[in-house]
């Protein structure tokens, strides 16, 4: 430590020591000359070969090169100061990334990559503390303290260097490193950040990178993107086939709803959702009767779900119900949980944003006016499983219930840790629907201010033209 402050204090200025182990030294420096903040790294003088390249090279996804020294049979290298994040730190403290980040992170790196495997080199640490996304988003890839130029002989490696859990089977003595050992680690990096639940485009993508036998793996960066743009292609088609599909839905729906013939040719068609004072007392049965189209048929024939009604409840007809996952219809941002750990159900049934009742379940209900009340023993429920690294602190869930008229309400739990759930119940009991329609709006908040918002659409079947 003395000798580098006796050798480099007429230009540098030292500020902080940042680790300080066998391998070497690595410190933050202020260049008094340059007048700017750098990271000073002790290296192996044996990677000062690397280094040179990497210097010579200059690319944008690696720290710039300033100076390198040789000092006390050590390699001393001054190089730019990244400001910003490891994956690592991210992983900690966020949480898992998302799909999107996680494309820009895997095709960054292979751009990286793409250089120095034409100049033979392999980096051999890839994983998450050595690259960092910087505050303008680029992704840099640090740490080249072990990396080499790869041979030509097939003699395997006789040393491991790297990190367990990221590095290939070759790099434990069990073949040669080359390219294909960076893009097992990559594909590593990319699995961790994305999680061990992770399903999406990106799967078969990863399980390739981290074949155990290298003639598995991509042959190079470069085949490893255009798979990638594949994924992405396929992605974007699957969104747009998905865009198009809800789109006919919904004209289906729309029309189905204005064409719909009314029960009572006497009564105006304002006034369909009111029924005679008769049916207030009517007796729900405890389970609800397939449409009339389709009385003759058995319930297996008609798809139809069973009811599950426990005891002070009024059963849903749950073939209805959207039983896809919950996805919220606004922006949403959630640095510690993801949307796949929030579950919804209503009445003890899994339901989506979009909520239909049956005639046969509202016709019993209580009129007031121009308005219906959904009975007491109606509620919904939100199940949280916080599978993140970080705690959910102290979250609140915000209810807005918006109908013939507007409530909110405040519920709150004590903090999640990580790895543990709770569960909210959200009452609807003797909310007013509207018409035909009812909202219900679900903010949940955390301690930082992060949140997720849905928004369910409760809408009465056979109810006519809504005045919501």
């Amino acid at each position: 430590m003395e000798l580098w402050e006796e050798y480099l204090g007429s230009s540098y200025e030292m500020v902080d020591v940042l680790k300080d182990s066998e391998e070497g030294l690595v410190a933050l420096i202020y260049d008094k000359v340059g007048k700017q903040v750098s990271i000073l790294k002790q290296r192996d003088i044996r990677s000062k070969g690397i280094y040179e390249m990497l210097k010579e090279l200059g690319d944008s996804h690696i720290p710039a090169i300033y100076r390198l020294m040789e000092q006390g049979g050590k390699l001393l290298v001054i190089e730019e100061y990244i400001d910003g994040r490891t994956l690592a730190d991210i992983l900690r403290y966020d949480g898992t990334l998302d799909e999107g980040t996680a494309f820009h992170v895997l095709k960054e790196i292979c751009d990286c990559l793409r250089p120095l495997h034409a100049r033979n080199i392999v980096h051999r640490d890839i994983k998450p503390s050595n690259i960092i996304l910087s505050k303008n988003h680029e992704v840099k890839l640090i740490d080249f303290g072990i990396a080499r130029v790869t041979r030509s002989s097939e003699e395997p490696d006789t040393e491991f260097l790297g990190t367990k859990g990221y590095a290939p089977p070759e790099q434990y003595g069990f073949g040669q490193t080359d390219t294909r050992s960076d893009i097992y680690s990559l594909g590593i990096t990319i699995r961790r950040m994305l999680g061990t639940g992770y399903r999406g485009s990106l799967g078969s993508v990863l399980r390739k990178c981290t074949a155990l036998d290298p003639e598995d793996r991509y042959s190079s960066v470069d085949e490893l993107l255009q798979d990638v743009a594949r994924q992405q292609r396929k992605k974007k088609l699957q969104r747009w086939i998905l865009v198009i599909v809800t789109a006919l839905l919904l004209s289906a729906a729309a029309q189905y709803t204005i064409q719909e013939p009314r029960q009572d040719g006497d009564a105006d068609a304002g006034d369909a959702f009111v029924m005679e004072g008769a049916h207030s007392s009517a007796t729900i049965p405890d389970t609800v009767p397939s449409p009339p189209q389709q009385a003759q048929q058995e319930p297996s024939q008609t798809g139809e779900l069973p009811v599950s009604a426990t005891e002070g409840e009024i059963p849903v007809d749950v073939s209805v119900l959207h039983m896809e996952k919950n996805s919220p219809l606004r922006s949403w941002k959630y640095p510690s949980l993801q949307r796949e750990q929030c579950t919804f159900s209503l009445n003890g049934a899994p339901c989506g944003t979009g909520i239909p009742v049956s005639a046969s379940v509202w016709n019993g209900w209580e009129r007031e006016g121009d308005t219906v009340r959904i009975p007491s023993g109606w509620g919904m429920s939100l199940h949280i499983d916080n599978q993140s690294a970080a705690d959910f602190v102290n979250p609140v869930l915000e209810l807005s219930y918006r109908g013939a008229e507007h409530q909110s309400r405040t519920l709150s739990a004590a903090t999640i840790p990580s790895g543990g759930s709770a569960d909210f119940d959200i009452p609807l009991g003797d909310c007013l629907f509207s018409g035909k329609l009812f909202w219900l709006g679900v903010r949940l908040r955390d301690a930082g201010g992060a949140s997720f918002y849905w928004e369910f659409q409760f809408y009465l079947e056979g109810a006519g033209a809504g005045r919501g």
